[in-house]
């Protein structure tokens, strides 16, 4: 098994293949962390992180970047494993749920019910989610989660000119107001499921 050093030279040749700047006293985990994050947005480039060779000789292996369980020791993959096993992970990473309270702001759906969200891509696929407004804590994937942070919406007032006349005008303000929570608790998630499953049958 390589020693720290060892790997610590493998991810400063693979941060050097790849531009990429840092700080020559980053220890492993930092630089890990930082090729994992470049790759997982520019999953082509782990090509260069392949030595050279003939088109006949079997792709040389190149260490594991992103970890998907804690406490891993390195494994080595293919850049072809590398690119599959990233972007399984960056799925994993936006569809994890978080829990929030929120409330709707726009004043064009106070009448509404909540709302579908729906976003994806043909790499991630669809993540399509209904809404409920009402303020309760709910739990939402990350990647709708991200869409809510960032929509906005136009808020309309009016003002008094200098000839007494009014002038209609608007600013954007945040569609939701969102408050992150902490997750549940084993215990919180037990009795959950207990209502859940009372609720199921009638009960």
């Amino acid at each position: 098994m390589s020693t720290v050093n060892e790997k610590l030279k493998v991810l400063q040749t693979q941060a050097d293949l790849l531009g990429l700047t840092y700080h020559h006293r980053t220890g492993v985990d930092k630089l890990q962390a930082q090729i994992g994050a470049y790759l997982v947005e520019n999953p082509a480039k782990a090509g260069l992180l392949l030595s050279e060779g003939s088109l006949e000789t079997p792709a040389p292996v190149v260490e594991e970047i992103v970890k998907v369980e804690p406490n891993l020791d390195y494994i080595p993959l293919s850049a072809v494993e590398y690119k599959v096993k990233s972007q399984k992970l960056a799925g994993i990473q936006i569809g994890a749920l978080r829990r929030i309270q929120y409330t709707n702001m726009n004043p064009n759906k106070k009448e509404w019910k909540g709302e579908v969200i729906s976003v994806g891509s043909a790499k991630r696929g669809t993540f399509k989610k209904f809404i409920p407004f009402g303020g309760k804590p709910y739990h939402v994937p990350q990647i709708i989660y991200d869409v809510m942070k960032e929509r906005q919406c136009s808020v309309f007032y009016t003002e008094s000119d200098q000839l007494g006349g009014d002038i209609r005008k608007s600013h954007l303000i945040n569609e939701y107001a969102i408050v992150d929570l902490p997750p549940l608790t084993a215990a919180e998630l037990k009795d959950l499921a207990t209502k859940q499953a009372l609720a199921s049958t009638g009960l």
